[in-house]
């Protein structure tokens, strides 16, 4: 299971590039990630969630973070990414395993019973 902390302020490109989404290597077989945004907000607009949506959605078998045996929480405290947030979860839809939460604890817990496996620190990314 990977942590990954990102703060500041986060465009789209910021976003998919601190979060590997546009490379194909970043993630490798079965994976989980905790995603803790709590000191970030997202600068994107609705229309740029959907682009990213339809992107992940249309390339989720050649990025295997996306595959269906690979879990995402999310964490933010932000309103404003919060709301982003969960619009991408509603485009993505039961297709991508994707949780969103106010709280990372909450997060945390959700990935854990999802991966059955706990959270660690084998990886922790930072942006």
């Amino acid at each position: 299971m990977f942590v990954m902390q990102i703060s500041g302020e986060l465009s789209l490109s910021s976003l998919t590039r601190d979060l590997g989404i546009t490379s194909p290597d970043a993630c490798q077989g079965r994976t989980c990630w905790l995603i803790d945004l709590t000191e970030a907000r997202l600068r994107i607009t609705g229309k740029e969630v959907e682009q990213l949506a339809a992107y992940i959605l249309r390339y989720r078998n050649e990025t295997s973070c996306f595959a269906e045996d690979c879990f995402a929480a999310i964490a933010t405290t932000d309103d404003t990414t919060y709301g982003l947030l969960r619009m991408l979860q509603v485009y993505l839809g039961r297709d991508v395993n994707l949780h969103v939460s106010r709280e990372l604890d909450e997060a945390q817990h959700w990935l854990e019973m999802a991966c059955e496996e706990p959270v660690n620190d084998l990886c922790v990314g930072a942006g």
